[in-house]
């Protein structure tokens, strides 16, 4: 996962981003969903939360048109569950990026489990979290 900082780097160019990472993409979420599964630190996933946060803010509704949704969104609400605010704020990028998306919209049940995931978590997170969670 630790790779991924280099990688997240070139998300930041939306060229490259399409040709160079978004290929890619499905390789990543898998190892960072067995990284997951294997009970892991989710901090060590926060290269891989940079990343989507990046490809999400940077390409807009044309990640999403091509990302697998359940995978990331399924991370993104494991990593929720996170108290740490290196780990958070990629997530609540992403995640508000995610749920604010046009094209395609997301699906309902999507929405209603990020929301619920959302929901269950957020009074872990660090009071600081509240005021920096929509900048």
């Amino acid at each position: 996962m630790a790779c991924l900082y280099a990688v997240s780097l070139l998300a930041g160019s939306p060229d490259r981003a399409k040709e160079q990472v978004m290929p890619s993409l499905g390789g990543f979420c898998q190892a960072a969903m067995q990284h997951l599964q294997a009970c892991r630190a989710v901090g060590d996933l926060i290269p891989f939360l940079e990343l989507i946060s990046g490809l999400a803010a940077g390409l807009g509704d044309e990640f999403f048109q091509v990302a697998p949704l359940a995978m990331l969104a399924q991370l993104a609400t494991a990593a929720a569950a996170s108290s740490e605010q290196d780990v958070l704020k990629p997530v609540l990028v992403f995640l508000q990026k995610l749920l604010m998306a046009r094209s395609p919209a997301p699906a309902p049940q999507l929405v209603h489990d990020v929301a619920q995931a959302t929901l269950a978590n957020f009074h872990h997170w660090p009071r600081s979290m509240g005021a920096q969670a929509f900048k």
